[in-house]
């Protein structure tokens, strides 16, 4: 049995995070694995610390390694699969940020036997950043997140809305303000799990607080509870790579709607309910008119995901590089 070594792991509610915890153990099944130095550090010279280990991980009787999460070793001569989640920092990173970002992702690319996308619009997207990037790069969807099957497939009106996480790149503020140009009948309250404040304060004006319930650090089982409970889960995000969350909101049987963008053609089709990338009127708007997918689409378009294709892709890059 070849021996490889994979990524350290990362906060355990972090995408990467997901992808470690459900992709390794099925790789056990089919290598030894050696994780190198664990992420999950608290404060920033302990992050610090994790880096330094990272860079210096360990080199010796392995058949090869598996890149999650950078920073690679500095000396590298295994060979090497590399999973890339998305190039989000093109946008939303700092000049300085986005400079070690590009530097890295280029040491990967010309470093990489094989490059996993997790989405062709992630592949395309490198390509144009790294053109010498397309003979060695290929695309495999992701698994259903901390998810299963939805036991209820949501079926229509009114409902309860989700919106889960605060960072920039969710949009929940936006999301929240379409709240207040929706039809009345179409969302009766709404469930926000880790959200900003900003994202409570408009949402409250829209519905009122006695309608508003806000949670944060809730267990894997109390998120997917939140999903199969709610009517509709809004993510109108447009810098995912893959966007785990489609897929957990989708296959928990929620009614998932965002913003008409390749990627969201891509992983969602024609299973959830896409709105222009517009002001939050344009959005209710589109919002209220639109069809509600039917079960039959939506559960076929959740079977296309599973951790066990994804983790076989992975296994086959390995083999064929080692």
């Amino acid at each position: 049995m070849k021996t490889i070594e994979v990524s350290g792991y990362v906060r355990a509610e972090t995408g990467i995070g997901v992808i470690q915890r459900m992709v390794y153990p099925l790789l056990r099944e089919r290598f030894t694995v050696v994780e190198a130095s664990s992420r999950e550090k608290q404060g920033r010279l302990a992050t610090m610390k994790g880096i330094v280990e990272g860079l210096r991980a360990g080199e010796d009787g392995y058949d090869g390694h598996l890149c999650i999460v950078s920073p690679l070793p500095l000396r590298f001569s295994r060979p090497l699969v590399t999973v890339v989640h998305d190039l989000r920092w093109r946008r939303e990173a700092t000049l300085l940020k986005a400079a070690y970002r590009k530097l890295d992702l280029a040491r990967i690319v010309r470093l990489s036997d094989t490059i996993i996308c997790v989405s062709d619009t992630t592949r395309r997207e490198l390509i144009e950043v790294f053109p010498n990037a397309e003979e060695k790069s290929v695309v495999a969807w992701l698994g259903p997140g901390i998810t299963g099957n939805g036991n209820v497939w949501k079926v229509g009106v009114p409902g309860q809305l989700l919106l889960v996480g605060k960072g920039r790149h969710k949009r929940n503020e936006l999301a929240a303000s379409v709240l207040g140009y929706l039809r009345p009948d179409l969302i009766t309250s709404v469930v926000g799990v880790g959200v900003s404040d900003a994202t409570k304060v408009i949402c409250e004006h829209a519905l009122g607080p006695q309608n508003c319930t806000w949670l944060s650090r809730i267990s894997d089982n109390d998120l997917i509870a939140q999903y199969q409970t709610s009517q509709y889960y809004a993510h109108f995000g447009v810098n995912e790579g893959f966007g785990l969350p489609f897929v957990e909101a989708l296959k928990s049987g929620a009614i998932v709607v965002a913003i008409d963008q390749p990627l969201t053609r891509e992983i969602l089709g024609e299973s959830a309910i896409l709105v222009p990338d517009a002001d939050a009127h344009e959005i209710a708007d589109a919002w209220s008119r639109a069809k509600i997918p039917s079960e039959e689409v939506r559960r076929r378009q959740g079977d296309l995901y599973s951790w066990d294709s994804f983790a076989d892709a992975v296994s086959s890059a390995i083999l064929e590089n080692t």
